[in-house]
């Protein structure tokens, strides 16, 4: 028989020697990397002569659904604006923009259920743009909430969903305090570039693994500071009050608080990211500390990702707050003479990983593995190896081509998940992903996946879906 408590001391000692070998690594890998640069002699030979600019065979710049004032990102003559007493001058405009999801899928998961829909999404937001720096966003919902989606449930109850709401889903200022208050540095030599933001908005850390939720929150950054060694550094603070979605999504911990810290440093060739969370809620929740560092590099024709997570409960664990390590990489390379990507990416969880918060529509730890692995973020259509990390080591492979000039591409992958704990099941699978532009605001997408799990069942689901961004 098993002795629990020698299991548990057993992951526990693994989970800290991979995690300090993974840190170990990844920091060499930076090292070597920046000293290499350091050392290479000479540089890239610049023409003196003036380059035109080439715009031939560019498209035209897509109109929004609704634009008053003066255009974004198209050329007009800048007006007089609005001097306000702080010395910044604003010139308001607005514009109103979208995008309109709906599909069709079927999915079937490994526990035997189909679930077959008609599903629709309005994401729709409008920009109050005040400067270059200052603007206030408004986003809505209207068509799901984020857990049901409007349209029609073919099974396996037969029925149609409605979800229409007039919830805000996102609403932000943000903007640069020296840009506001000019008057107070006329002369731009006292360092009041600070950036923030505040109100209603997505966060997201180590690409959507540490965290990946909207929330209730105020953010100051403060970039492109110098650094022994490198090239830039930019840090970020925000305190989180409100909104926190908990257990990946499942639970919204109304008592939640979130404060952490997120810093960017670029070492020539390598590119660092730090993060520090800590989530403070009631005893019988569970409060937490989180952190994540990731080296981002490239190697000749590799191009490298590495990251380690991990999560630890400073009170009790509980549902909603375990201990646990996730060490992840990532592999590509454009093969010579094309514009295609080969990718290799893998996952090891050890022990329990929460992450800090994430909407549920948004796909898990793992989604950044392949497309096996993320969710499609509207309807039930769910991932085919899943997106959880606690005790299960994954990977995938796949070929993305872009074909018609890059109006079309086609992902094929084949990826797998293993147990590394007890009451696990192992998986595998085939998948593909088609998207077709069509004109300049639509793309046409085909999903599908075929595989098993070590239980014998069947794991299958096919979707299609039309994008308008307008």
């Amino acid at each position: 028989m098993k002795n629990p408590g020698n299991n548990r001391l057993f992951c526990g000692e693994r989970a800290r020697v991979g995690m300090a070998w993974f840190l170990g690594a990844a920091l060499c890998v930076g090292l070597l990397s920046s000293a290499r640069a350091e050392e290479e002699e000479g540089g890239p030979d610049f023409s003196s002569e003036p380059f035109p600019e080439q715009t031939a065979g560019f498209p035209d710049r897509p109109s929004p659904m609704l634009e008053l004032g003066e255009p974004l990102l198209a050329p007009f003559p800048l007006g007089n604006g609005v001097v306000l007493p702080t010395g910044a001058t604003w010139r308001p405009s607005l514009q109103v923009f979208g995008d309109y999801r709906t599909a069709v899928q079927t999915f079937k998961n490994g526990a035997g259920r189909r679930t077959s829909e008609w599903a629709n999404r309005l994401d729709i937001y409008s920009n109050l743009q005040l400067t270059g720096t200052e603007r206030l966003i408004v986003g809505l919902r209207p068509f799901d909430n984020q857990r049901d989606f409007s349209g029609y449930e073919f099974g396996p109850s037969g029925r149609w969903v409605d979800s229409l709401n007039p919830r805000l889903q996102t609403a932000f200022f943000e903007g640069n305090f020296g840009e506001i208050f000019p008057n107070l540095d006329p002369s731009d030599s006292k360092q009041l570039d600070y950036e923030f933001s505040v109100g209603r908005q997505l966060l997201t850390l180590q690409q959507g693994m540490l965290l990946n939720g909207t929330m209730d929150m105020v953010g100051v950054t403060r970039d492109n500071l110098s650094i022994p060694g490198g090239s830039h550094l930019r840090w970020t603070s925000f305190f989180a009050w409100n909104k926190v979605q908990r257990a990946e999504g499942e639970f919204g911990d109304h008592r939640a608080k979130v404060v952490g810290i997120h810093t960017l440093a670029d070492f020539f060739s390598t590119t660092f990211e730090l993060d520090t969370v800590y989530l403070d809620s009631s005893t019988d929740r569970g409060s937490g500390f989180y952190s994540g560092l990731s080296a981002t590099q490239r190697f000749g024709a590799l191009n490298t990702t590495f990251r380690a997570l991990t999560s630890v409960a400073t009170d009790r664990t509980t549902p909603l707050i375990r201990n646990g390590t996730v060490l992840f990489g990532q592999v590509s390379w454009t093969p010579t003479a094309t514009e295609n990507l080969l990718y290799w990416n893998a996952f090891w969880g050890l022990d329990h990983f929460n992450s800090v918060a994430r909407d549920p529509d948004q796909f898990g730890p793992a989604g950044n593995t392949g497309i096996l692995f993320s969710e499609v973020g509207i309807g039930r259509y769910g991932a085919a190896l899943e997106s959880a990390v606690d005790r299960r080591v994954g990977s995938a492979m796949g070929y993305q081509m872009f074909l018609d000039g890059q109006r079309r591409q086609l992902i094929l992958e084949i990826g797998g998940r293993a147990a590394n704990g007890d009451r696990q099941i192992s998986a595998g699978a085939a998948g593909l992903r088609f998207q077709q532009a069509i004109g300049q605001n639509a793309i046409w997408q085909i999903d599908g996946f075929a595989g098993g799990d070590d239980a014998g069942a069947f794991i299958n689901g096919v979707r299609t879906e039309i994008q308008v961004k307008f």
